[in-house]
C-alpha cells in the first residue's frame, strides 16, 4: 500500500482553497527555519569554490527557497498546475532544471527536498503515483514531499 492510498487527503480535512506559490513558499519553508534552514538565501561562489553569502540578484548566485549551509541542504517549494499535462511537464522540467543548478552550484553532495504543494488541487492518488514516478525517473537524486 503507498503513502498516499493511506492518506486520503480529503476524507481527513475538508477542501482547501490552491494556494498562490508566494504563500506556498511561506507556509511550507517555515518548518524547515527551526532547523536551521535560511529562507531566500543567496549565495554564490567564491574564487575557490566555496559557497558564501551574495546579494539578491548578485550575477552568479543563486537563491533556493530554503538553504541550510550546515547540511548542504536545499528546499524548493513547487505549486503548479499538475492537473494537466503541461502543468506536470512544467514542474518536471524545472525541477530537473533546478536540481543541475544546486548541484552545480553546492556540489555533487548538495540534498534537494522538493516539497509539491497539492493543497487545493483537483488530482487522484493515481495522478500523484504517476507523477512521482516521472520525477523519479528524471530527478532520482531528490527528496519528494507532497503536501495535500
Amino acid at each position: 500500500m503507498s503513502v498516499f492510498e493511506r492518506y486520503k487527503p480529503n476524507e481527513i480535512e475538508p477542501l482547501v482553497e490552491k494556494r498562490t506559490p508566494q504563500e506556498s513558499e511561506d507556509d511550507l519553508t517555515a518548518p524547515f527555519v527551526t532547523d536551521g534552514f535560511k529562507t531566500q538565501y543567496s549565495t554564490k561562489l567564491d574564487e575557490y569554490g566555496n559557497v558564501v553569502p551574495a546579494e539578491w540578484g548578485e550575477a552568479g548566485s543563486r537563491r533556493p527557497d530554503a538553504y541550510n549551509p550546515d547540511t548542504n541542504t536545499v528546499v524548493e517549494v513547487k505549486n503548479y498546475s499538475v492537473e494537466t499535462s503541461s502543468g506536470k511537464s512544467n514542474l518536471v522540467r524545472n525541477v530537473r532544471e533546478q536540481t543541475d543548478a544546486s548541484i552545480e552550484h553546492y556540489g555533487e553532495d548538495v540534498k534537494t527536498i522538493e516539497v509539491i504543494d497539492l493543497r487545493g488541487h483537483d488530482v487522484t492518488v493515481g495522478d500523484v503515483e504517476k507523477l512521482t514516478k516521472r520525477l523519479e525517473e528524471k530527478c532520482p537524486e531528490i527528496g519528494l514531499d507532497y503536501r495535500w
